[in-house]
């Protein structure tokens, strides 16, 4: 087996990992018969297609780019996904604060705030307020920038250090994306359950 091969069985070990986790958040959320259970069958959607890339890979000729750029896409994805959820799982809760703040004068509503006001309210930790803002810079570089870096600077995102220099291409392997698809389910389920705890 060569380089290649072993690159993309490792990674389809990866997603297969995350498509279990979010197997279990389904289950979790079950009694609810609704977007806040069923978004996770949304993610899964979207890492079966990559599996299928990574599978047809395997058996075709190919090159380390394609990994990269189906890496890169999930990403962007799941982050888009994620930010639409969290948006959709506010309207089910019309007394929260966040529902009051970004709800009631229909104002355009970005995920960086909604992250800020629920550390400010104790709905995530530090941790995740930390975690979610390097997530949505990554996701930033990607479709705004085309993944040129804005400035130099280290950030790590759970187990995975990313190293960015001003005005170069942001270099991450494609296991490295994909971990940090599974931060983004891992983050969105703890909101989504502190929504749920705080105000369901």
């Amino acid at each position: 087996m060569n380089r290649l091969s072993k690159l993309i069985l490792k990674n389809i070990e990866l997603l297969k990992n995350i498509n279990d986790n979010c197997d279990k958040y389904k289950e979790f959320l079950a009694s609810y018969d609704d977007i806040r259970a069923k978004c996770y069958g949304v993610f899964q959607e979207y890492i079966d297609c990559t599996l299928f890339a990574f599978n047809q890979m395997l058996e075709h000729n190919t090159n380390r780019s394609w990994i990269v750029k189906f890496s890169k896409q999930l990403y962007v994805s799941i982050m888009s996904s994620a930010e639409f959820f969290i948006k959709e799982i506010i309207g089910f809760y019309p007394n929260s604060t966040l529902f009051i703040k970004y709800y009631r004068n229909n104002r355009k509503v970005y995920l960086k705030d909604i992250i800020r006001t629920s550390f400010e309210l104790g709905l995530i930790n530090e941790v995740s307020k930390e975690n979610w803002s390097n997530l949505i810079y990554i996701r930033n570089l990607l479709v705004h920038n085309n993944a040129f870096c804005y400035s130099t600077e280290r950030m790590q995102i759970s187990d995975v250090k990313v190293n960015m220099v001003k005005g170069d291409p942001l270099r991450m392997s494609p296991s490295d994306f994909l971990k940090l698809v599974g931060v983004v389910i891992d983050e969105f389920h703890l909101w989504n359950l502190s929504m749920l705890k705080n105000y369901g």
